[in-house]
Formats: C-alpha cells, sequence, structure tokens
C-alpha cells in the first residue's frame, strides 16, 4: 500500500491519494523541517461547491443558480487547495452541464479568492446591457413552439447559456422556437434581436454596427434638426437605447424629440421617458437654436429698442411655434402687429430693418450712429415721425446735443467753409486777443 505523509511528518498507508488527502496526508515523502522564511504569496483559490479529479487534473465546480437546471462552471488545476470539498467520483458525468472557465492559474489577480459564479453573473448583466431579453421573465402559463411549459421562466437566458455550453452561437430560429419572447417580437425589435442573436460585441458583429451606426446618424440628425445640441446626456443614451433596440420605431422618437425642443407643444409623451426624467432628475433641454431663431426674428422685425422688451421666458415660449407647421410666419404675424403699433403710419407693414436701410444714410451723416446702443431710443423716436422732413433737424440737434464727436467735426466743417476760421483764428478783428 503506498505511503503517505501529514504535515508533521508522520507516515501512514492508505489505498488511495484520495483518502490520504481526505486524512490530512498530501505527501509522498516526509516534508522538510524548520524551512526558513519567505515572503512568497501563497495562490488562493476560490472555494468551489466541490472539486473532482480526472488524470491528475483537478476540476473545481461551481453551481450555477440563475435557472432551474443544475449547470455549473468549472475551472481546471494541477493542484488541490485548503479548505477544498473533494469528492471521489469523475468529473465526466458533470462536464455537459457545465462551461469551462479556463485554469485557476489564468484567474486575473483581481478575481483571485472569488467565486467565478459571481463573475459569471456580472457578465451576464453586462450582457443583459445590450441584451435586455435575457432577463425577461416568460409571461405566466406560457408554451414554447417545443411544447415546454415555461411560464415564469427565463426561456431566453436559458437558451444564451445552453448556447455558451455547447459552445455555438445560437440564431433567431433557436431562440424563436424555446422562448415565446422572442417569437412574438415585430418591427425594429425583431431587426435588433436578429442582430444581437450574432453576438454583443460591435467590432466582431457586422449586423449590430451596421445597426448601431444607423441610430446613431438617426439621432444625431434629429439633434441638429431640433437644435438640442446642450440635450443632457443621459436623455440622449436613453432615447438611443429605445430606438436601437426597437421600443420606439422613427417616429416615436422623433416625437419625443419634437416635443423636448418644443416643451409647451401638445403631442404624445411615452409615459416611461417622463418618469425616467423625473427619476434621474434631469431638465429636457429647450433648444437653444430655436431661441435664437426668435431672438434673430424680433431684432430684424422690431429693432433692438422695442425688441428689448422681451425676457428670457418670452423668447423660450415663443420658440415653440417651430414645432408647427408655418410657424415662422405665425411669429411674424405676432411681431408685425407689434411693430404698427408702435411707429408712424409711413413705416407701417414694414420692419425695423427695412424702415432702418432708408434711414441709416440720412441719420449717419449727422453723427456716429450708434443705433443698437447709445442712439437706440434716438432712433425709436425717428420711426414714430411722419414727416420726412424733419428727421435731418432732429439728427443734428440730436448729436449736437450729446457731444457726437462726428456731429462736432461736421459743424466745425462747415464753420470753416463758412470764412468763420478766419473770425475765430485772427483775435485782433475782434478783440478777443
Amino acid at each position: 500500500m503506498p505511503i503517505f505523509y501529514n504535515e508533521d511528518g508522520l507516515a501512514g498507508e492508505f489505498n488511495s491519494i484520495y483518502s490520504a488527502m481526505n486524512s490530512g496526508y498530501y505527501y509522498t515523502s516526509p516534508p522538510e523541517r524548520n524551512e526558513p522564511d519567505t515572503e512568497v504569496d501563497l495562490e488562493v483559490a476560490p472555494v468551489a461547491d466541490f472539486v473532482r479529479e480526472a488524470d491528475g487534473t483537478f476540476y473545481y465546480f461551481f453551481k450555477i443558480p440563475l435557472i432551474d437546471e443544475q449547470l455549473y462552471a468549472f475551472y481546471t488545476s494541477d493542484t488541490l487547495f485548503d479548505g477544498q470539498d473533494f469528492q471521489e467520483g469523475t468529473p465526466d458525468e458533470i462536464l455537459g452541464q457545465a462551461v469551462n472557465f479556463g485554469n485557476l492559474a489564468q484567474v486575473p489577480e483581481e478575481y483571485r479568492g472569488l467565486s467565478p459564479v459571481d463573475y459569471f453573473i456580472s457578465e451576464i448583466k453586462a450582457e443583459a446591457v445590450k441584451n435586455p431579453f435575457l432577463l425577461e421573465k416568460e409571461a405566466a402559463g406560457a408554451v414554447n413552439q417545443l411544447g415546454e411549459d415555461i411560464g415564469g421562466q427565463y426561456s431566453v437566458l436559458n437558451a444564451y447559456l445552453e448556447s455558451l455550453f455547447e459552445g455555438k452561437t445560437y440564431t433567431y430560429d433557436d431562440y424563436a422556437i424555446r422562448s415565446n419572447i422572442i417569437n412574438s417580437l415585430t418591427g425594429d425589435e425583431l431587426t435588433y434581436f436578429k442582430a444581437i442573436a450574432l453576438g454583443t460585441d460591435r467590432d466582431s458583429n457586422a449586423t449590430l454596427r451596421n445597426l448601431e451606426d444607423k441610430v446613431m446618424l438617426e439621432m444625431s440628425g434629429l439633434l441638429a434638426t431640433y437644435g438640442l445640441v446642450n440635450l443632457d446626456e443621459t436623455l440622449t443614451d436613453y432615447m438611443y437605447n429605445q430606438r436601437l433596440t426597437g421600443k420606439y420605431d422613427s417616429k416615436m422618437l422623433a416625437e419625443q424629440f419634437r416635443l423636448l425642443a418644443f416643451p409647451e407643444l401638445p403631442g404624445y409623451r411615452d409615459p416611461k421617458f417622463l418618469e425616467y426624467i423625473n427619476k434621474n432628475t434631469v431638465a429636457a433641454s429647450v433648444s437653444k437654436a430655436n431661441i435664437n431663431k426668435v431672438e434673430q426674428s424680433i431684432l430684424n422685425k422690431l429693432g433692438p429698442d422695442l425688441g428689448s422688451g422681451f425676457t428670457q421666458e418670452d423668447k423660450r415660449f415663443l420658440s415653440n411655434l417651430y414645432g408647427v407647421k408655418g410657424g415662422q410666419a405665425i411669429l411674424d404675424a405676432q411681431l408685425q402687429d407689434i411693430w404698427d403699433a408702435s411707429v408712424a403710419d409711413r413705416y407701417k407693414g414694414k420692419s425695423y430693418n427695412l424702415a432702418l436701410a432708408s434711414l441709416r444714410p440720412v441719420l449717419a451723416k449727422e453723427g456716429n450712429l450708434d443705433e443698437s446702443g447709445r442712439d437706440k431710443d434716438f432712433v425709436y423716436s425717428v420711426l414714430q415721425e411722419d414727416d420726412p422732413s424733419k428727421i435731418t433737424k432732429m439728427a443734428r440737434a440730436y448729436f449736437v446735443g450729446i457731444n457726437d464727436e462726428g456731429a462736432l467735426t461736421k459743424m466745425a466743417a462747415g464753420l470753416k467753409g463758412q470764412g468763420l476760421n478766419q473770425v475765430i483764428a485772427g483775435g485782433a478783428i475782434t478783440g478777443v486777443y
């Protein structure tokens, strides 16, 4: 009978290595005593549900608690570590229901000592980010195309794990016969699932990559169309995922964008989207581009003086007009009423830009016109004057009165042209000097 030794060097005879190990006899020769201290870190193995051995290789089995079937994950090693539940049976009967996680020596340092099942579940959750069907339960009483009772089960997850254990990629058809959730998909949801059935890795799945690129282009087009360049990133991600997974079709996506850009307009707002906004305390950003359009329309039609009466809240509210057909014409009509009620008859029916096109040359001759700043009140008073013959006199008096440099230069030039410069220069004539 083979002789084995325990930690203290005591010998014992055993029928097999298993019997010896179970009794604490791990050595085939007496262990050395009085060994010097070392700083070598001992490898720590996760504690498996049980370990079995075949041909000198130890199989560390871990139960997978995700589904009802008895499924396992396992590591292999040429070493049996302390603290493990070693079983004398061979692993062959279990390997058909298990997925290989590789050798214990290949486990990344950050996962040493941790259960691989925890890591496996985290991987499933990561997969579920792109494949949300994995975590959906079948309806109560559901029966799939194979005649199996799948009510309340994670049938998509079951099929996914089976594909891992069998080492092959399941197609849409493989999932559809096993899961009513997948079999009942239509439209864009079906398109998405057929893409991810080939794998969720963008780099290796051209079908998924093309679909993701198409949705990204659709999103960027809507962001530009509605001017939502400053939209909260969490909202952008939400709508992207809704469109990618097929929960939103193109019309639904465009409608949600429209209502984000024009929050005062009526329309169908997805309740789940509203709940997401409230739950994540993010604000639906108003389109700055549309507010800029409103500001430009106000400036063009009313000018800086009349237009200064609009607050930012007014402009935000008016920006909703761009969300309806003919919105620009409606805004123009409203601004026209304000303009006509504020100017002389000769300027009614026009706009600030049209009126100033004829006034600027006249006013600029009398001084350095600053129509958007210093002189905007004066320009407004001119727009209320119906007699064009008075405008030059008004301008001259105004610019001289505020000591405008241009007006004073013009006045000096005029005096010089009349010969008065000689009077000013010749003190002997006037008796000043």
